[in-house]
């Protein structure tokens, strides 16, 4: 069975070498590695072309910068693997990952959820998932009820696009992509992903050394445009689970618990963006505010929105 691992790179020439390295590494062989060079302006694109003539399974495009969802949506059109894994550039897999992976899968899974390794490269220190996954949260369930079983028992956010290996045709035959240079797409398409899974299928050996605290990376970055987009995606999220019909109920209660609480943890780091940015932020967030209102909120934040208000929210929280 033939495995695309998609990697979209963008000028980490100090770190593609060992990401693409813990790809050669790996005791399965049946796959199709995926080198989507996003328009680096440093040697990353050079190197992926060095590594291309060193295995015949390394595939290299060479593209006009696009951002993380163009490069992964490129990668993707570009498969022929009946399941996809995608990888960040800076990022490696596990010894074993994707071997670990394919055992879970049977004939009915869809996607097999892995744990995550945290990886402080600078000081070679690495932290495992806080939690175990339990067969009998997915077993016999459709992908929605699996997820949403997933998702209220973690206590780290399931929807990173790096944790499954997941099954192609369920993106395709979907037309689900990516959204255009949003910051967070894992969250916008993700969930979605698994909601139209057969079934669900869980690997509780980390198969994803995730970098941490890389300066310049994506995820370091805490800029406005993050906030509104996090926003946005929530305000999307909210609307999709007011009218869809499809989904079961246990998982539009999971995902209305994890927008509500990405709310205000957003809410509470706008006291870290630049003064200016702010009142966007803050513009951009209001609208949402009835959901803390929600039981799925805090008592103390509940309560302090609904006696004083949201001006008197954000106050106590510290977030201005």
């Amino acid at each position: 069975m033939l495995i695309s691992v998609i990697i979209p790179i963008y000028n980490v020439e100090k770190y593609v070498g060992e990401c693409i390295d813990s790809v050669f590494a790996q005791d399965y062989k049946d796959l199709e590695i995926i080198l989507v060079d996003d328009g680096s302006t440093d040697s990353s694109g050079k190197i992926c072309d060095e590594y291309a003539l060193k295995d015949s399974r390394v595939a290299v495009y060479h593209i006009e910068n696009s951002g993380l969802s163009g490069a992964r949506n490129y990668g993707t059109k570009h498969a022929h693997g009946e399941f996809i894994q995608y990888l960040d550039g800076d990022d490696c897999l596990c010894e074993g990952a994707i071997s670990s992976s394919v055992a879970k899968i049977t004939d009915e899974v869809d996607a097999v959820i892995c744990r995550i390794s945290y990886w402080c490269s600078d000081t070679d220190t690495v932290t495992e998932d806080p939690f175990t996954f339990k067969d009998e949260y997915v077993e016999g369930l459709r992908g929605d009820d699996a997820f949403a079983n997933l998702a209220n028992m973690a206590t780290h956010q399931l929807w990173s696009a790096c944790r499954p290996i997941f099954r192609r045709s369920v993106m395709t035959d979907n037309g689900f992509e990516f959204r255009d240079r949003l910051l967070s797409q894992d969250l916008d398409l993700m969930p979605h992903i698994y909601r139209k899974c057969r079934r669900i299928a869980v690997n509780n050996n980390s198969v994803i050394k995730y970098r941490t605290m890389r300066k310049g990376s994506i995820s370091q970055v805490g800029s406005l445009k993050r906030y509104l987009d996090v926003f946005g995606i929530i305000a999307r999220w909210d609307e999709f689970i007011r009218t869809d019909k499809e989904s079961s109920q246990n998982f539009h209660d999971a995902m209305k618990r994890q927008i509500e609480l990405l709310y205000v943890n957003y809410l509470k780091r706008i006291r870290y963006l630049k003064a200016e940015d702010k009142p966007a932020a803050i513009a951009a967030a209001k609208p949402l505010r009835y959901m803390l209102r929600s039981k799925n909120i805090p008592t103390k934040y509940r309560l302090t929105y609904s006696v004083f208000g949201f001006k008197a929210f954000l106050k106590a929280i510290h977030s201005v």
